[in-house]
């Protein structure tokens, strides 16, 4: 998760595909390499270029250098942004049925993310798929009989984050899933990470979230509850590592 130029070698040129990560301006720091360019253009988060294939390397140690003295490196740690905070007990057919009237979803239309916190694996949770590489998550929230389902592509190697019988948090999009001529609920994990509330506070968010939602309801308070436009963000692997060091800035060449 850093600005990224992809390069193209065709007939003595370089063609160069250009995307930035939140807040930092790509279209500036390739201006400021322009000297080394045939042409370039492009906006704030994607930009497009020619280079002489001699004036590659070069390029590549001036683009790093100018990314290194003016991208804020909070910038690299990418981030989620959390459209509402549900209970498992929320998560049902019905409140899905109501989420699907929002479709189609897509650039314009992002689909919705929300937040479970103080969910607690259960033994059933494993790793999946070749390698183990997806994570397969069966969750309770505070104790409660509720379990709630979820896949993570590509989390198999973050199992121990869940199985230490310790209560973590979940972002994700909310999916069905299909098999064997059943359609169960499940969350498509996007992130996990340690509960921050005690014991006292998650009971009291469960107990506050079970008296004021019900399964019977009407429609629209449901509906209100899926839109909520307060925005929380969630930070995504929030580790001392995920910052990048000055030469780890993406220039990825093909021949």
């Amino acid at each position: 998760y850093r600005p990224t130029i992809v390069m193209t070698y065709s007939n003595g040129l370089v063609a160069g595909s250009a995307r930035s990560v939140l807040g930092f301006d790509i279209y500036n720091a390739i201006k400021a390499c322009s000297d080394l360019l045939e042409q370039f253009g492009g906006h704030k988060y994607a930009a497009g270029m020619t280079i002489k294939e001699e004036n590659v390397d070069a390029f590549i140690e001036q683009f790093h250098k100018v990314v290194n003295e003016t991208i804020d490196l909070q910038r690299l740690i990418p981030e989620i942004e959390i459209d509402s905070e549900l209970t498992v007990r929320e998560i049902t057919p019905k409140f899905f049925r109501i989420l699907k009237q929002f479709a189609p979803f897509g650039p314009e239309n992002i689909r919705p993310i929300f937040m479970c916190q103080g969910l607690v694996s259960t033994p059933w949770s494993s790793t999946v798929g070749i390698a183990d590489a997806h994570l397969k998550l069966y969750a309770r929230q505070n104790g409660e009989g509720y379990t709630i389902r979820g896949i993570g592509y590509n989390m198999g190697d973050r199992f121990d984050e869940i199985s230490n019988e310790q209560p973590f948090d979940v972002v994700f999009n909310l999916q069905e899933n299909h098999y064997n001529g059943h359609t169960t609920l499940q969350m498509n994990m996007k992130d996990i990470k340690p509960c921050e509330l005690d014991t006292e506070e998650l009971r009291a968010l469960i107990g506050e979230e079970s008296e004021s939602f019900d399964g019977d309801e009407d429609d629209k308070s449901t509906k209100h509850k899926a839109t909520e436009e307060s925005k929380k963000t969630s930070t995504v692997n929030n580790k001392q590592d995920s910052i990048a060091t000055a030469d780890e800035y993406g220039v990825l060449t093909f021949k």
